[in-house]
């Protein structure tokens, strides 16, 4: 006797996903600004710190340069060196002032430019005087027979003379011009000439100074309690979906308005969306002690694909929250 099949019984449909607060629950939620605040320790200890580092940071490129340059290499080391020095000292001097820490920034990175052309022109003068004292003649010929026995040099070697100062030293080397080497030698390679030599050093010098300006500028923009006097902590955060359809724009639209059941219904059609989705990440940021009292920070980002393949997070929003929100953002991101 044939078996009767047994009836198939049709897969059970995924749950659907509910929001987790209310559709009504809002706050009075504002962009968010740094505060600006520092104290005069903070800030000499930043200041003189990044001083400090710009100068090291200078003599150790002198130094190494002196066996290998590569251009923009250096620049770049110098540009990781001290920007990571300088993060460090704005949060531990609590400098939250973003421009006054892209400032010590930037003039850090400058100070670490100019200490590598200062300490060359130091090396040039010293080259100098060893040959000077070499030749009898010129020892003892003092400054004005020693244009006397010039007169018949080159431009080359008159100029390199005549250096008197720092100024002077730098137009010098202008004149004489950078060369680029092709691979790690010293010989062959394209001479700048003069006017591109000057345009080469401004270039890299403003490379380290703005690089350092950012990371240094970076730090000071995160929020800070100044009830507990240190920097605000996460308190709680969630990764979750947003429907391509939606938008993550729409998101964050919603985070900045304080329209925190928006985006628990945003974050709940994620969930149950079939399609094409968004990732992002909302950060809560609070007191450390009294976050009960203080006011919060809620941080939208989105997750981009960056230059080097890498995954980055995009700053989509951020927003200043009452105290009181805090449980609710502590349901949403359960």
């Amino acid at each position: 006797m044939d078996a009767t099949p047994a009836p198939v019984n049709p897969a059970s449909p995924a749950p659907v996903v509910e929001p987790v607060l209310p559709a009504h629950l809002r706050f009075d939620a504002t962009p968010y600004v740094p505060d600006g605040g520092f104290s005069v320790l903070g800030l000499v200890m930043l200041f003189v710190g990044l001083g400090i580092a710009g100068l090291v940071m200078g003599v150790i490129t002198f130094y190494v340069s002196k066996l290998i340059y590569f251009i923009l290499i250096f620049p770049m080391l110098i540009r990781f060196a001290v920007g990571g020095i300088g993060a460090f000292l704005v949060k531990r001097g609590k400098v939250r002032s973003p421009w006054v820490a892209g400032a010590a920034g930037l003039l850090a990175g400058i100070l670490a430019m100019m200490t590598v052309h200062f300490l060359q022109y130091r090396e040039f003068m010293e080259e100098r005087e060893a040959m000077i004292q070499k030749d009898p003649l010129f020892k003892n010929a003092g400054k004005g027979g020693r244009k006397l026995l010039l007169l018949g040099a080159g431009a080359d070697i008159k100029r390199r003379m005549d250096v008197e100062s720092f100024p002077d030293y730098i137009d010098c080397a202008a004149h004489e011009g950078v060369t680029i080497q092709h691979g790690a030698g010293r010989q062959g390679g394209m001479n700048l000439g003069y006017y591109g030599t000057y345009i080469y050093w401004i270039v890299e010098t403003l490379i380290v100074a703005c690089i350092v300006f950012g990371m240094t500028r970076k730090p000071a923009q995160e929020p800070f309690c100044t009830l507990t006097n240190d920097w605000k902590i996460a308190r709680c955060g969630d990764n979750f979906q947003v429907p391509i359809e939606v938008g993550s724009a729409t998101a964050a639209t919603a985070l900045k308005e304080g329209d925190l059941g928006k985006l628990a219904e945003i974050k709940a059609q994620g969930a149950n969306s079939t399609g094409q989705t968004e990732p992002v990440r909302l950060y809560v940021l609070a007191s450390p002690n009294h976050f009960e009292q203080c006011m919060l920070e809620a941080k939208l980002v989105k997750f981009v694909v960056g230059k080097q393949g890498k995954q980055e997070e995009k700053v989509l929003a951020v927003a200043t929250y009452p105290a009181s929100a805090l449980p609710s953002f502590e349901t949403f991101c359960s």
